[in-house]
């Protein structure tokens, strides 16, 4: 089970199951730095099924035993880093990309691996200022 927003365990039958928040956190995030840094004029289906695709594979063999379909949310960062990578190249492969980024002047020429280059370099990271 997935859900839009976080949802502490629920016990079913004595054994606690850990919901999935989905959408909201593991998809949206990565398809959109996907799409931005390809450049990609329109989202594809393909998209949302490359995200699929690389959001399982963050889920550990023992975890899908146990019922669970979707990493911890302490594994966002990473998750979303896969999820942009792959969306990128879906849409190099659909050919829907521009060979530029509007935040970037660094271009990927439909290249995936400059793409994965690209994503690391626009991807955000949060960094606070010391309390003073």
């Amino acid at each position: 089970m997935a859900t839009g927003s976080p949802f502490d365990p629920v016990n079913h039958n004595g054994k606690d199951y850990r919901i999935g928040q989905m959408n909201n956190s593991f998809v949206f995030p990565g398809v959109g730095l996907g799409v931005v840094a390809s450049g990609a004029s329109e989202v594809l289906p393909t998209f949302f099924s490359a995200t699929a695709h690389a959001i399982a594979e963050f889920v550990k063999e023992k975890e899908l035993n146990d019922g669970i379909l979707f990493p911890p949310l302490d594994q966002l960062r990473e998750v979303s880093l896969e999820v942009a990578k792959k969306v990128g190249a879906e849409a190099i492969k659909a050919g829907v990309t521009q060979k530029d980024c509007a935040f970037s002047k660094f271009k990927h020429n439909n290249d995936p691996e400059r793409l994965d280059t690209l994503v690391d370099k626009i991807r955000w990271s949060p960094r606070y200022l010391e309390q003073i």
